[in-house]
């Protein structure tokens, strides 16, 4: 019972994650919204210092870097910037910068004010909390980024089905392995996902190209495996086994779990969740792709919006984190303190349909799982970077949907009984 409702659990752990706070020299606040950088901004001589991401974050810009030479596009403007000069170039017109940008180990650091209100920012200062306040809007047809967003949202509500094509590339790293398992891992995952909005039908189709792994002579290329989920329960495949089987997750609200599952792989609806609950939204550049114009919006989800996000929807759950062995909810709560996260996503959203036909998401999530002992067994210490890359695609708006027929699935305790998976380690 405790392995299937971790199962479940880290399922939604890969995709909701709580950050905590890094501690910064400067607060800093966008349209009157907390945002605490994943990097720390540095008060220099009077001058705030930003990493260069945070430009990106902030404004939706485009930026590259070409040895010492950063260039930044926002729409039509552009400023080009030198390391170690002050002197810049905006579209035609020089600038001398408050402070030249700087590499700070590994990371260019820019100064907030020049750079920002080059674009058309306003910036303000209030010494007694050393807090800088950006005020930033930009509109596409008259329509904010929520605006277009909301749009979008409606134009998504008009079809009943729809499927979602995911690329996804993991970078992995463990600073701190049990002997034997590979100190960094880099993974390719397609996710083949069909849904149904009424009544709720979730079905994922899961292809995962495995490294080779030194001294595992066995280990399958590829694992794929699939989930059902209606109302009367959870499904899948296991590799190896023919056929479906159901999970026994006893305690477990079936609904809220159908419809929490529905919002973690629904782009459109995960991103109305991040705006409800406080994430940084903009405007990106306009795109081309395959003749049709497209608009951008940008969210960045701070780690106030990772915490109210993910509190929220575990609040709908407790049985997937109650799982009545203290030493385990203690583990869990503290993979909750422990983890920081960096998350970016892009929609694209299509000009003459109003659909987002494109999504594009940048994360960079860290976690400490710490030992735990459950009856008898330890469980080893795991300390885990994860760089994800994945780009969505959208399609077969309002086409039929043949969904599969689990009537004959097995208990998953067939090939697992619950006593058998409690004395292995986690």
């Amino acid at each position: 019972m405790l392995k299937k409702k971790l199962v479940a659990f880290f399922t939604f752990l890969f995709v909701f994650v709580v950050a905590s706070p890094a501690m910064a020299n400067v607060n800093f606040t966008i349209n009157d919204k907390p945002y605490v950088p994943s990097s720390t901004l540095q008060l220099a001589d009077g001058i705030t210092m930003v990493p260069l991401d945070m430009v990106d974050k902030v404004l939706g810009a485009d930026i590259t870097v070409d040895n010492d030479i950063i260039i930044i596009t926002e729409n039509s403007d552009t400023l080009t910037l030198t390391l170690g000069s002050n002197l810049a170039v905006f579209n035609d017109q020089q600038l001398t910068l408050s402070k030249a940008p700087e590499l700070v180990n590994g990371e260019i650091l820019v100064p907030l004010r020049s750079v920002y209100e080059a674009f058309g920012t306003s910036v303000g200062w209030q010494q007694e909390s050393k807090t800088v306040s950006v005020s930033y809007s930009e509109q596409r047809q008259g329509m904010t980024a929520d605006e277009l967003m909301l749009k979008s949202t409606e134009a998504m509500l008009e079809y009943n089905t729809y499927k979602v094509n995911t690329d996804m590339k993991l970078s992995m790293g463990i600073e701190s392995a049990p002997e034997g398992t590979p100190q960094s891992m880099d993974m390719n995952m397609v996710m083949d996902m069909a849904m149904q909005q009424e009544p709720v039908l979730i079905y994922v189709k899961t292809t995962v190209d495995m490294p080779p792994i030194e001294g595992v002579s066995d280990m399958p290329t590829a694992m794929i495996s699939e989930t059902f989920m209606n109302q009367d329960g959870m499904y899948m495949t296991v590799p190896g086994q023919e056929g479906w089987f159901k999970m026994d997750l006893q305690g477990l609200d079936i609904q809220a779990l159908m419809e929490a599952s529905a919002d973690a792989n629904d782009p459109i609806k995960s991103m109305e969740m991040m705006k409800d609950f406080g994430a940084i939204i903009n405007l990106g550049n306009d795109q081309n792709k395959e003749d049709q114009e497209y608009w951008v919006v940008n969210i960045t989800l701070t780690p106030d919006s990772f915490e109210k996000l993910f509190q929220s929807l575990m609040g709908q759950m407790p049985a997937m984190y109650d799982t009545g062995i203290p030493e385990a909810d203690a583990m869990i709560q503290t993979l909750f303190d422990n983890i920081q996260a960096d998350m970016t996503y892009a929609s694209w959203i299509n000009k003459s349909t109003m659909i987002t036909d494109y999504m594009d998401i940048a994360a960079q999530v860290d976690f400490n799982l710490p030992p735990v002992t459950i009856d008898g067994v330890t469980s080893n210490a795991i300390n885990m970077s994860i760089q994800v890359d994945a780009f969505f695609e959208m399609y077969d708006m309002g086409e039929p949907i043949t969904f599969p027929d689990v009537s004959d699935a097995a208990d998953i305790q067939n090939i697992m009984p619950i006593e058998e998976s409690l004395q292995q380690p986690l």
